[in-house]
């Protein structure tokens, strides 16, 4: 699923087919429930710690506005390091890595085909 594609009725619908999202979400004004507060994207990444070393900044379990439970996970962009992409899957039990991992290979997916198109 690409960017412009997530949004809550697009995750539930998908959920309503038995199947799990993992997809990179934009840092709009949607809020996201975590220990009792609603906050964005940016809030929550600045309840992180501002030194990661690695390129997956962290991650943390969150409900949508309508009570889905999804992990985030927040990862430093390649090609700029001083922003950072955001990431969800409805599969709790995958661990950050696997989430990154499973939308590169996606993403690697999506532009051998866009090279593919005239």
């Amino acid at each position: 699923m690409d960017t412009w594609l997530t949004h809550e009725p697009m995750i539930q619908a998908i959920l309503g087919e038995g199947l799990d999202v993992i997809s990179m979400v934009k840092q709009l004004k949607q809020r996201y429930t975590y220990k009792g507060g609603s906050y964005t994207l940016l809030e929550l990444r600045t309840l992180m710690s501002k030194h990661m070393r690695t390129n997956i900044l962290g991650s943390f379990i969150a409900k949508t506005k309508n009570g889905i439970p999804i992990k985030l996970v927040f990862v430093r962009n390649r090609n700029n390091r001083k922003e950072w992409l955001n990431v969800i899957s409805t599969d709790l039990s995958l661990s950050q890595e696997e989430i990154i991992r499973f939308y590169g290979n996606r993403r690697s997916i999506e532009v051998f085909f866009n090279r593919l198109s005239p």
